[in-house]
């Protein structure tokens, strides 16, 4: 789902009643180890978006990361 990750990547999950841009969603982190993770996801275009790792408040707009 992303390229030139440092770290695993979990299965990607899809939600129940989806709604686009949230079809489907992830995390990564080190597999073996305790480790810094953060949350993807994305719509069936290929558009995937990363959640901030540090919320200053209720909301936070996510980083698009691809196309």
């Amino acid at each position: 789902m992303t390229k030139h990750s440092k770290r695993a990547h979990s299965y990607v999950r899809r939600p129940l009643n989806f709604k686009a841009p949230f079809c489907f969603f992830w995390a990564d982190g080190h597999s073996h180890d305790f480790s810094k993770s953060e949350l993807y996801f994305g719509n069936f275009d290929g558009t995937i978006y990363k959640l901030p790792y540090t919320m200053e408040g209720d909301f936070a707009k996510p980083e698009r990361i691809s196309q």
